[in-house]
């Protein structure tokens, strides 16, 4: 119902599934919205995958690429589509290097150069002519390819600091790369607060304190620590002219990583 109120289902549109494994998420968002079509991405195949099935039904891609090197301009079946990019449980830096793919796509701004190994549709996209005389909105939503996002997030504990969107708002706050390794690493205390310290952290003098704080305390902080980083991808995304916002898509009972990251682009 979320998603719906931010006009984020709709049989139009294209749902590109980042590290969409054997397309779980994709059959059912098919389900959900009738007559949709879907492109699923991914860095290598997988036995027993439901594409065939879906390939039957309607319209379904798959490209074989990383995440890092594909660029959603360049892929002939999603021009003059709009699109959602969705994943579910999408580890770490692949979300971010999602944000990134997806938020390059719905701006003005150059894409970056891939990598050689991508596929080839995706490695040479054809230049999109602008005309001199119109403003930079009306650019934005001529060349906008991805209307928004939704994506369940996870795995904050292997985020990477070169890849990380976040790193602007992070820097803001004080909090450099040195300091990183250490955020990233109490987020897993969030989902698994029974060990009683890291490595990483043990290595610290100064975190010595951390050693005498309660299983629900480290929890807290963990959970805490999630956060941070995820509101340092909200404020990436907002610069890229998108509207987001976190919800819990399911109960902690359900899954301790119940946090869904969802936004869309502010002239829709």
């Amino acid at each position: 119902s979320t998603q719906s109120t931010w006009e984020l289902l709709d049989a139009s549109l294209v749902y590109i599934e980042f590290g969409a494994g054997k397309a779980g998420l994709s059959d059912q968002i098919r389900k959900a919205v009738p007559g949709c079509s879907v492109v699923l991405v991914d860095r290598q195949t997988f036995k027993h995958k439901r594409d065939g099935l879906m390939r039957r039904e309607g319209e379904a891609q798959r490209l074989l690429v990383d995440i890092k090197d594909l660029n959603l301009s360049g892929v002939s079946s999603l021009r003059s589509r709009e699109c959602v990019a969705v994943s579910k449980h999408l580890c770490g830096e692949a979300t971010d290097l999602t944000l990134r793919c997806f938020a390059s796509s719905s701006t003005v701004a150059p894409i970056a150069p891939v990598h050689p190994t991508a596929v080839p549709e995706a490695v040479h996209p054809t230049p999109v002519p602008e005309e001199p005389s119109e403003c930079p909105a009306a650019k934005r939503r001529r060349r906008s390819t991805v209307r928004g996002a939704c994506i369940a997030l996870c795995c904050h504990h292997v985020c990477n600091w070169r890849s990380f969107t976040g790193r602007e708002f992070l820097a803001g706050h004080g909090i450099q790369g040195s300091d990183f390794a250490y955020l990233c690493s109490m987020t897993g205390w969030a989902c698994d607060c029974s060990h009683k310290s890291s490595s990483s952290i043990d290595q610290s003098p100064s975190t010595q304190s951390l050693h005498d704080l309660t299983p629900a305390e480290r929890q807290e902080l963990g959970l805490k620590c999630k956060r941070v980083l995820d509101h340092g991808r909200l404020e990436y995304l907002r610069g890229q002219g998108f509207d987001c916002r976190l919800v819990h898509f399911v109960p902690t009972s359900c899954s301790p990583e119940n946090v869904l990251l969802l936004c869309k682009l502010s002239s829709f």
